[in-house]
């Protein structure tokens, strides 16, 4: 109810602004609406990940189910078959923790799956990192695709509502699949795994197309809505 009446008060306005493409194109919103995604505040960093060390790395908040870590967990048994030595860092804290933990003791994954819990230094994880695994259900516009891309760090990640879609490039830096499709996503991830220079191919275009989240690209977005409003008045 509160979300219905939340949008019948959308059609008052002049413009919607929305996070994503896929949100416009099925709102089914009356009002006029721009996309204009988040900015990425730390801007796009000098350093690139190198995408040699065989690290996967996954950053969520673990007071969310929709994060989906434990199809990760369960993934890794899988990976771990085929590449022993590859390791899955989950970073980010909650109330789930022990759970997921307990998962991992019972699959026998202590020395592939690690929980680091939240972390000060994520810049330093993106940077020792190959690939980003994600796997939510559903999302908003999620910043931490956007901040892996800055780094260079190739992305495989379900195409759940909204945002991944919009901020993954699919074959170009990363790989986006059908939302819960497991069997895809692990063909994907394997697929970086063993290729190392078409992860740094990735790599390479995950840094540039990631510059459009820069703060000046998404301000000139916002300056031109504005003036699109001030001409419509």
């Amino acid at each position: 109810l509160m979300y219905k009446l939340i949008f019948r008060m959308f059609n008052k306005y002049d413009y919607l602004a929305l996070l994503t493409n896929r949100d416009k194109k099925n709102g089914g919103y009356k009002t006029k609406t721009e996309v204009i995604a988040n900015m990425n505040e730390s801007s796009v960093p000098k350093e690139f990940a190198l995408l040699e060390n065989k690290n996967v790395i996954t950053v969520g908040s673990m007071h969310d189910d929709r994060k989906r870590f434990d199809i990760q967990i369960k993934l890794w048994e899988d990976v771990v078959k085929k590449h022993p030595d590859w390791l899955l860092n989950i970073y980010g804290d909650g109330t789930g923790k022990e759970i997921l933990q307990n998962s991992i003791d019972q699959l026998k994954l202590n020395k592939n799956v690690i929980l680091h819990g939240s972390s000060n230094t994520m810049p330093k994880h993106y940077l020792d990192s190959s690939i980003f695994l994600f796997t939510s259900s559903a999302e908003g516009l999620p910043m931490v695709l956007i901040e892996s891309l800055s780094y260079g760090v190739p992305c495989v990640s379900f195409d759940c509502p909204t945002g991944p879609s919009d901020i993954i490039t699919n074959d170009v830096d990363g790989y986006v699949v059908e939302n819960g499709n497991v069997e895809s996503l692990k063909e994907k991830l394997f697929k970086l795994i063993e290729d190392s220079e078409l992860r740094k191919a990735m790599g390479i275009n995950a840094k540039k197309n990631a510059a459009r989240y820069e703060t000046d690209n998404i301000a000139k977005q916002w300056t031109s809505l504005f003036r699109k409003i001030k001409n419509d008045k």
